[in-house]
């Protein structure tokens, strides 16, 4: 029943709270895939966010950086090259 309780807020407005119930009930993060997608491209967007601050702010990080960190991870190296794209294109 947790783990139905579960999938049912696999949404990016309850992931936090997925998460934390997927960690406090020692489930498999893997018997949730739609909850890992989520989070990887929460996650993305944040690290991505980062690249584009102004180098002054102390949470800038460089577009290099975040490539590295995103090493492995196919979802959201995907989701660097579409905002890369998006910005080229606006």
């Amino acid at each position: 029943m947790r783990k139905r309780a579960i999938e049912r807020i696999c949404h990016p407005k309850y992931a936090k709270v997925a998460g934390t119930l997927v960690k406090d009930y020692k489930f498999e993060p893997t018997d949730f895939p739609e909850l890992i997608r989520i989070m990887e491209l929460q996650s993305a967007h944040y690290f991505i966010s980062r690249a584009f601050k102004p180098e002054t702010d102390s949470q800038h990080m460089y577009l290099n950086k975040v490539e590295e960190l995103f090493e492995g991870y196919p979802l959201m190296l995907e989701a660097l090259c579409n905002t890369l794209l998006k910005k080229e294109f606006d």
